[in-house]
C-alpha cells in the first residue's frame, strides 16, 4: 500500500481509504469483517459522518475501535453554526468510542452562500476551530460537490483538506481545485471514484483516480471481496 501526506497535516494516509456512506445497510458482523480486512491490508484511513446516522459510526466503533491506534479517523457534519458543530463533534466522539478525531469536516458546502455562512462569526468553522484548540479534532476539512466553491474555501486559508467528487467521467476538479489545493498544501480526498461501482471496469476507473495526483480516495468496501479487489488495484496502479 502506498502512503502519502494529506496536504500539510502530517497524516501519512493510505492512497485507498474506507468510505462509509452505505455502511448502515450492512450488518455489524459484515462491518467487522470488512473493516478489519481493510486494516489488515494496509488501509489506515476511515471516513464517516453524522449525516449517515448513529448506526454508521456505531458499526465502525464496534468493528475497529479496539484498533484505534492503527488508523486515522475522520467524520463530518452538515450543521451550519458553531454550537451545532461542537455538539456534533461530541456526539461523534461518543459513538465512535474515541477521545479524538484526526480530521473533522463541514459537509455539503455546495453554494457560495453556504460557504459564507459556515465561515462567518458563529459559523460551523468557528466551532471546528474551537474543537481543534481543545484537542478534540486534529485537522479541519470541508466537503462538497461544487469544485469552484471548495476552491474558494481553500483560498480562505482555514481549510486543511477537501473532499470532492472526482472520477474518470467527472473530471472538473482537475481544472482548478486539485492544482490550487496542491499549491496551498491542502489535502485532497476523493469520493465516488468508481461511482458506486457503476464505472466499469472498476480496476480501470479506480486506477485512474489513484494515479491522478490526489492524496487519498474513499471507497465503500463492505466485504472481503471488495476490499481485496480495491487493494489489488491500489498496490499495482503505480
Amino acid at each position: 500500500m502506498r502512503y502519502q501526506e494529506l496536504g500539510k497535516t502530517g497524516m501519512q494516509v493510505s492512497i485507498l481509504a474506507c468510505g462509509s456512506n452505505a455502511l448502515r445497510g450492512y450488518s455489524y458482523d459484515e462491518a467487522k469483517i470488512a473493516y478489519n480486512r481493510a486494516l489488515d491490508s494496509g488501509i489506515n484511513f476511515i471516513e464517516t459522518g453524522r449525516p449517515y446516522g448513529d448506526e454508521t459510526e456505531d458499526r465502525i466503533a464496534e468493528a475497529v475501535s479496539h484498533r484505534r491506534s492503527e488508523y486515522y479517523l475522520a467524520s463530518k457534519t452538515v450543521k451550519k453554526t458553531a454550537e451545532e458543530a461542537r455538539q456534533e463533534i461530541d456526539t461523534s466522539l461518543q459513538i465512535l468510542r474515541t477521545d479524538y478525531l484526526d480530521l473533522y469536516s463541514i459537509a455539503a458546502v455546495d453554494k457560495q452562500e453556504d460557504l459564507e455562512i459556515v465561515m462567518s462569526p458563529g459559523g460551523a468553522m468557528e466551532g471546528l476551530e474551537q474543537a481543534k484548540a481543545q484537542g478534540k479534532i486534529g485537522h479541519v476539512g470541508m466537503t462538497g460537490h461544487r469544485p469552484e466553491v471548495l476552491a474558494n474555501a481553500v483560498r480562505t486559508g482555514r481549510v486543511e483538506a477537501v473532499l470532492f467528487v472526482f472520477n474518470m467521467v467527472y473530471r472538473e476538479p482537475l481544472d482548478e481545485l486539485i492544482p490550487l489545493a496542491k499549491e496551498r498544501g491542502v489535502g485532497t480526498m476523493v469520493m465516488r471514484p468508481i461511482s458506486h461501482a457503476e464505472l466499469k471496469p472498476v480496476s480501470k476507473s479506480l486506477a485512474y483516480v489513484l494515479t491522478s495526483g490526489i492524496d487519498t480516495s474513499l471507497c465503500g468496501m463492505y466485504s472481503i471481496a471488495e476490499v481485496d479487489e480495491n487493494v489489488a488495484v491500489a498496490n499495482t496502479a503505480f
